[in-house]
């Protein structure tokens, strides 16, 4: 859907005569401009973006909006001051993506009773992804897909966790990106057993596991990507656990597709898990949504009865975390359609033991 078709839908829906749009995400997702201090007003017939002086250019060359103000301090001192908001005009804001002493502030400029919270705007439509977004997402892929390549060759007993991230983030950046989506996840041995480890100064040993999430912005959007691999040599136990979640993700994605509900989606690949016995080490959902933010909506949970839309890129990643021992997680992303998904992954998942 076209983006100002979906903002006219909205205020429509809501009766309501503009949006205020604070959330950074969405700023770029319906302008395209990309500075760290910017707020839209959205009106049927037009669109207004307020930024301050450090921007001036920028916004100029990358904002696709009817009307630039600059501001000389506080962004919305200047929405009142210009009096870009009217004085009877109903308004959609963003709650979560506004301090409090925001809110506050609005509350009491325009009246309470003006103010329509709406948590999560625009969270479905920014789901859907374009032809340009789906590009930009794919080429963040590309290039993390090259750097684990890279990556392979440097692990070894005794490099350390952060050495391994250091490098990591290094060869992101010296083949285009534009920055890491998230500090990356690099956990050997017990410390893979904690989902969201943070890289520490222990070293790699022999017959380590070894977890690596990791993804990169490219054009504003990012991906997310995890292998599970082991140095030296992989027990038993290690591969049965492997193979297990390796079976789970297979599963999910021969099942992925648009329409199901999120819980669904979860529940093919948390029943494989299950029924090999490590049911209760499946700590975390299957999934979420990317784009130009790492965590999007929506949420494959099995908490979670939201439908999942066409053309949505999702992460599959299921998981086994077993506490002072080893985790294991596999992680792809998938654009969904309404018969399927295609895989944006290309990284083979067979147990890689180097």
């Amino acid at each position: 859907m076209d983006k100002r078709v979906a903002l006219g839908h909205l205020l429509e829906e809501e009766k309501a005569d503009a949006v205020l749009i604070t959330g950074l995400p969405n700023v770029r997702w319906l302008t395209g401009f990309s500075g760290s201090n910017a707020l839209v007003i959205a009106t049927a017939s037009s669109t207004t973006l307020v930024t301050d002086g450090r921007y001036d250019t920028q916004a100029r060359q990358e904002a696709v909006v009817d009307h630039i103000h600059i501001a000389d301090g506080q962004l919305l001192d200047h929405v009142f001051n210009q009096r870009l908001i009217g004085e009877k005009w109903r308004v959609i804001v963003q709650p979560e993506r506004m301090t409090a002493s925001t809110l506050e502030t609005l509350r009491e400029s325009l009246g309470a009773e003006k103010l329509l919270l709406r948590e999560g705007l625009f969270q479905k439509a920014v789901a859907r992804k374009d032809a340009d977004e789906i590009l930009a997402i794919t080429k963040a892929q590309a290039i993390s897909e090259q750097v684990f390549r890279h990556m392979v060759e440097r692990i070894a007993p005794g490099v350390s966790e952060t050495e391994l991230a250091a490098e990591l983030t290094y060869q992101h950046l010296r083949l285009g990106a534009e920055r890491m989506a998230f500090e990356p996840i690099i956990a050997s041995g017990p410390n893979s057993a904690m989902p969201h480890a943070r890289p520490s100064d222990r070293k790699i040993q022999d017959s380590d596991v070894l977890l690596m999430d990791f993804g990169c912005v490219w054009s504003g959007y990012a991906c997310d990507m995890t292998r599970t691999v082991v140095v030296g040599s992989a027990s038993a136990k290690v591969e049965h656990v492997y193979h297990t979640v390796l079976d789970a993700q297979q599963a999910a994605l021969e099942s992925a597709r648009a329409g199901l509900l999120s819980c669904e989606l979860d529940g093919v690949a948390r029943t494989v898990i299950e029924s090999a016995g490590y049911g209760e080490w499946f700590t975390h959902s299957l999934g979420h949504g990317v784009g130009l933010e790492i965590h999007e909506w929506p949420r494959l949970s099995k908490r979670s009865r939201d439908r999942l839309p066409v053309s949505c890129v999702v992460t599959i990643e299921p998981g086994v975390y077993l506490p002072g021992e080893f985790g294991i997680r596999i992680e792809d992303m998938v654009i969904l359609h309404s018969d399927g998904c295609t895989n944006l992954t290309g990284t083979p998942k067979d147990l890689l033991v180097l």
